[in-house]
């Protein structure tokens, strides 16, 4: 399981987070103010953030390793 919310992380029932679990905590881009440049690089910013995380998680489980 992986929690990106900081708020989902306390609130998830304790047995879901006893399995393997990451907490990636991330930032809403809803929240950011702004012009929609200022708005939109933050959901750019977010997104690649993800896709690296998303891209070392793969990494990680081919190489099978248990972690977490």
């Amino acid at each position: 399981m992986i929690t990106l919310c900081d708020s989902a992380v306390r609130e998830c029932p304790a047995p879901l987070l006893k399995a393997r679990h990451e907490h990636w905590s991330t930032p809403d881009p809803t929240f950011v103010d702004g012009d929609p440049q200022t708005v939109r690089a933050a959901f750019r910013q977010v997104r690649d953030r993800l896709e690296s995380q998303i891209a070392a998680l793969i990494d990680t489980l081919v190489r099978g390793d248990k972690g977490g």
